[in-house]
């Protein structure tokens, strides 16, 4: 006798192909092929971080060096060439002596003598001021005023005390000039080469200057009052304090001054490439 199929067989079978389709199909309960395409869930999130401040360097400002000051301190005894200033012989010693520094103010007088168009001036193929440019005279001319700041005014008092006193050495050295006095020094420091080259260059500026004189005398006189009111603005808004002392008389190229002026302001004076001076105490002579 033939048996009968039951059919829960066939539905066991079917629901085994069912599964087999879900596990194919990546259902639940199933690990699905990854799809390179979509975001991975669990990344950790990155966390931006910022680039770090820079600290801006600070860069000094520079210092510009000081002009090269082309003024010659001339120890002359009269008047000196265009751009000079020359300092009376007994200048530091009857105005100066007391004085508490050197930025202290003393009253004097001054001469202020014109030399018109003696910046354009040329002479072998050189201005005036470009001979007072000279490197030598210019080096010579910085190491002076040092000189007289740091070495000749710290002297000056205990000089006179020693003179005073009946010290031949002492009177000797003051009524040395200062520039002599400091050449003495200065060579004694310097090589050969530096004394030659200020000697020389110090002559040809003294050579040019007068060529310049022997040509104006041979022009007519220039009336240097217009020339002066624009000095005198100059020299006072320079910080200076001057003012005429003198009536000039008509055609006159020399103006006589009272003012003020400190040992510092010596040693800085910048004179006009036009213009001369002489600075002297005041006194019964002079003032």
């Amino acid at each position: 006798m033939r048996a009968n199929k039951k059919p829960g067989g066939v539905i066991c079978l079917l629901l085994a192909a069912m599964m087999l389709l879900t596990a194919c199909s990546g259902g639940p309960g199933v690990i699905a092929a990854s799809d390179p395409t979509a975001p991975p869930t669990d990344a950790p999130t990155a966390v931006p971080t910022e680039a770090p401040t820079a600290v801006p360097t600070e860069v000094p400002t520079p210092v510009p060096a000081p002009e090269p000051n082309d003024t010659i301190l001339s120890s002359n005894l009269a008047f000196g060439d265009a751009g000079e200033l020359v300092l009376y012989v007994d200048l530091f010693e009857d105005a100066f002596l007391e004085a508490e520094d050197a930025d202290a103010l003393r009253r004097v007088e001054m001469i202020a003598y014109y030399y018109p168009g003696a910046s354009d001036f040329v002479y072998e193929g050189k201005t005036l001021p470009e001979y007072r440019s000279d490197p030598a005279i210019l080096n010579f001319e910085a190491a002076l005023r040092n000189w007289l700041l740091e070495t000749y005014f710290p002297m000056l008092a205990e000089k006179v005390e020693l003179k005073n006193n009946g010290d031949s050495d002492a009177s000797k050295w003051l009524d040395t000039h200062y520039t002599v006095l400091f050449y003495r020094e200065w060579s004694l420091t310097q090589p050969e080469e530096a004394i030659s080259a200020y000697n020389e260059a110090i002559n040809a500026c003294s050579e040019a200057f007068s060529a310049y004189d022997r040509f104006m005398s041979t022009q007519d006189p220039s009336d240097a009052s217009a020339a002066f009111d624009s000095e005198l603005k100059r020299l006072n808004a320079l910080g200076y304090s001057f003012e005429l002392a003198v009536a000039p008389s008509d055609g006159s190229r020399s103006f006589t001054l009272s003012g003020e002026i400190s040992l510092r302001g010596i040693t800085e004076f910048r004179a006009d490439p036009n213009w001369a001076y002489i600075i002297y105490p005041l006194g019964p002579i002079h003032g």
